[in-house]
């Protein structure tokens, strides 16, 4: 009885103060006019009882508040259950340890500690975090890294950073169709990792001394307008492999870049160079800066180098369609292997392109011309 009517209270303090103006940016940050935050501490798992304690300045206003135990914030921007939390009026925080669950519209995540700046916006995640981003048609896992950061956007949508860690994972996670439920023509095409291929996994690992790092900005219905990932990238999907230090998809123009030691394998072909450009409205492929591709066939395989680009088509019946242009004296060279002479192909060799960025480049749209 006594620990309901304590809930109970606590609930109403924070409840009336997310309405005064005087309370601070605290409320004004988890609400709006007329909406309410809600505490509620009790009980933790362990069977310590559930504090708290309160820090007021002269003017009322909240300077600090301490919640221990099963503790539970419910929000219309955040909801977070943890087994501490606390507000730091003079450094703008909001700090909750212990096994924190938190969600926001479109994001759930579990971690040791969170960290959310008021004055920014800013949410950062350490100790473990797990991170599942919903998107159109089923949702972004991200695992492994040290710390997972989002800024929430004005326009809607956030900015998330990925940093450091033994190996940063990205997997899309597709949902399946209702049972009996039928595809559309209206059907919106798939966001997030989605767009890349069918269940897709992102892998990020160190290379050398840098850590691995992910970038990812996302629209207000969770796709992604940009993904970033830097270290010792490895892509996955039942479509292709690929490897390389760096891996960019831009969704407005609908193109994934890969630079860096780039190695590919997909269906016959295996190759390594120095920059990938994947045209997804296209279904065109274009590897540049020293290409070296072998490309198995039913009597043997090709060695094909000396060329300027190597285009791989997906053309609509479901075939391949492959073109080396150009090399030193305007063609490339090619090696043929009898099936008994094959072996395995070398480990990519050292390619070290300029900085190659999107927007430098004149010809994105028109691959292979």
């Amino acid at each position: 009885m006594n620990r309901y009517l304590k809930t109970v209270a606590v609930a109403a303090v924070l409840s009336l103060a997310s309405s005064v103006g005087a309370q601070g940016s605290l409320f004004e940050a988890l609400a709006g006019p007329g909406e309410k935050v809600m505490l509620t501490t009790g009980e933790s798992a362990s069977g310590d009882r559930g504090t708290m304690k309160t820090f007021t300045n002269s003017d009322g206003s909240f300077d600090r508040f301490e919640a221990v135990g099963a503790v539970n914030l419910e929000s219309p921007k955040i909801n977070l259950s943890a087994e501490s939390l606390v507000y730091n009026g003079a450094e703008g925080t909001l700090l909750a340890e212990g096994d924190v669950d938190m969600e926001q519209p479109g994001v759930s995540a579990t971690c040791r500690k969170l960290t959310y700046y008021i004055s920014t916006g800013e949410i950062r995640l350490s100790g473990n975090p797990k991170v599942n981003q919903a998107t159109e048609g089923g949702s972004t896992r991200f695992d492994g890294m040290d710390n997972f950061v989002y800024v929430a956007k004005e326009s809607g949508g956030a900015e998330i950073r990925l940093l450091g860690g033994k190996e940063i994972v990205c997997e899309s996670v597709t949902t399946p169709p209702s049972p009996g439920a039928k595809p559309s023509a209206d059907t919106e095409p798939a966001e997030g990792l989605g767009a890349l291929g069918s269940n897709v996994t992102i892998t990020v690992r160190p290379l050398g001394s840098k850590e691995p790092l992910v970038l990812v900005n996302t629209s207000e219905q969770g796709g992604f307008g940009l993904f970033r990932a830097e270290g010792s990238v490895i892509f996955d999907s039942e479509e292709m492999n690929l490897r390389s230090d760096q891996l960019e998809f831009d969704s407005a123009r609908q193109l994934v870049e890969a630079l860096y030691n780039v190695y590919i394998k997909q269906g016959n072909i295996e190759a390594d160079c120095g920059r990938m450009l994947y045209d997804l409205v296209e279904n065109h492929i274009t590897l540049s800066v020293d290409p070296f591709v072998r490309e198995r066939r039913r009597d043997g395989i090709v060695n094909i180098s000396e060329m300027d680009r190597f285009i791989i088509v997906q053309n609509e019946d479901g075939s391949t369609s492959t073109e080396a242009i150009g090399g030193p004296d305007g063609n490339p060279k090619f090696v043929y292997e009898s099936v008994q002479e094959e072996r395995a192909m070398d480990q990519p060799r050292d390619n070290s392109p300029r900085e190659i960025r999107l927007e430098d480049v004149d010809s994105l749209n028109r691959i292979g011309e």
